[in-house]
């Protein structure tokens, strides 16, 4: 199984229940990456930092009791993240997976200023 990506376009009233029932949760599963990427604050996760430094962590992990979890590797660049690879686990034992539009590069002007974020 691929690790779920965002579909705006499902379910739709036509989409069988089975297919229906596996959109929804993709599409929750995706929301639930999307904030936990802003914030590492989501109740019911863990939250831990590795590598790197304090100030500048290489790896957010974060946990559920469940099995599931979330990997959030970060490149900074003078002290600023510039990349995100977005990963996530299910908990069946198939281990981390990419998200498709799962790195982010972010970029800054010269005054250290958030200019914007592209996905690829």
């Amino acid at each position: 199984m691929a690790a779920p990506a965002i579909d705006l376009d499902e379910p739709t009233f036509a989409t069988a229940v089975d297919d229906a029932q596996d959109f929804i949760r993709d599409n929750v599963t995706w929301g639930l990456i999307a904030i936990a990427s802003g914030t590492y604050l989501i109740p019911g996760w863990a939250a831990a930092a590795s590598g790197g430094t304090a100030s500048e962590p290489a790896v957010i992990t974060m946990t559920h009791a469940s099995g599931r979890l979330m990997k959030f590797s970060l490149t900074w660049t003078t002290g600023s993240v510039t990349g995100v690879i977005v990963q996530y686990d299910k908990g069946l034992g198939a281990g981390y997976e990419t998200l498709s539009l799962g790195t982010a590069t972010i970029a800054y002007d010269g005054s250290g200023n958030w200019t914007g974020t592209t996905w690829a």
